[in-house]
């Protein structure tokens, strides 16, 4: 996988319904020869459920977007860190529900622990979720102070990472052009957690720590 900085034109209804295809096509024919290559992108600017209700209509789209809070039924620590086992299986769904077109997360977003280190451990295990589940695009909340961290990776090419216990360790990966591998880590955990990269020990990660290797 590779990043991307891509521009993208998401076009959604004021009213968080399913944009039906035909107004995203309105719409490409309105401004394609201004923006010309840039997708144009369907689906709700609500969250799955929504899209799931009413399923895109097959079309000429560029791909369908969702967007994702946590903080639907539940708002402590322990059900939202939950959250992240279903986000790989929306976004499997959200690509069929779209007939295979790419899928669009946006926005991510958390209120209730903003700017916290559990904000910011979620976020970073959103995005390795998100990323693992081949997601063409993921926009986060700026309250999450680890993006500063994650935007280290910004154009570099990503690299698969397996983590033993992904209930504890979130993990991304990339290398640039000269191979150089840079991770994030985040502990998903309150409580200080062993970690060991291969067969290096390395130093305990703190509850809720972010850290760059």
């Amino acid at each position: 996988m590779t990043t991307t900085c891509g521009a993208r034109v998401l076009v959604h209804l004021a009213n968080g319904r399913t944009t039906p295809s035909r107004v995203v096509r309105a719409i490409r024919d309105q401004l394609g020869a201004v923006i010309n290559g840039v997708p144009f992108v369907g689906g709700t600017a609500s969250g799955f459920s929504e899209l799931n209700r009413e399923p895109p209509d097959a079309g000429d789209v560029d791909g369908v977007a969702f967007a994702i809070s946590p903080e639907m039924h539940a708002t402590d620590e322990r059900s939202l860190m939950r959250t992240l086992e279903i986000q790989a299986t929306v976004v499997g769904q959200a690509r069929v529900l779209g007939h295979g077109v790419p899928v669009v997360v946006s926005p991510v977003t958390m209120r209730s622990h903003a700017r916290t280190a559990f904000a910011d451990a979620w976020a970073v295990g959103s995005l390795a979720t998100l990323v693992g589940a081949e997601a063409a695009s993921i926009t986060c909340d700026t309250s999450a102070r680890a993006l500063a961290t994650v935007a280290h990776l910004r154009g570099r090419e990503l690299v698969g990472v397996s983590v033993s216990h992904p209930d504890r360790i979130a993990a991304l990966a990339a290398s640039d052009s000269s191979g150089s591998i840079a991770i994030v880590v985040a502990n998903m955990t309150p409580t200080t957690q062993p970690f060991r990269l291969g067969d290096e020990v390395r130093p305990p990660l703190g509850p809720y720590e972010v850290r760059t290797l």
